[in-house]
């Protein structure tokens, strides 16, 4: 069985590769940015009642947002979306998350 080699440049390549900014976004972003979205839905009185669907509208708007941009920038604003649509869908998803494997 072959050793794998590790170098600086395959670090670097890991550390700067387009999963792991999406990936990191998702944990170190999202926490900042869904302050502010629940801040604004909070202002709009139907979404404000429909959190759930707030937070899925929210998601979609900042996943079209950066289809204007390009780059780093786009890469993290995907994952912010997508952090913003599993902060959404969590309360549905963890109760049937829950029952697996019981």
């Amino acid at each position: 069985m072959k050793t794998p080699q590790i170098s600086v440049n395959k670090f670097t390549s890991f550390v700067g590769s387009k999963e792991v900014l999406t990936a990191g976004a998702v944990v170190f972003a999202t926490p900042i940015v869904l302050r502010s979205v629940e801040g604004i839905l909070k202002k709009i009185p139907f979404l404000n009642q429909n959190f759930t669907l707030g937070m899925v509208v929210m998601a979609f708007l900042v996943f079209l947002l950066s289809s204007m941009v390009g780059g780093i920038f786009r890469t993290v604003a995907i994952g912010i979306s997508a952090g913003l649509l599993i902060t959404a869908v969590s309360p549905f998803v963890s109760p049937i998350l829950g029952k697996v494997g019981q």
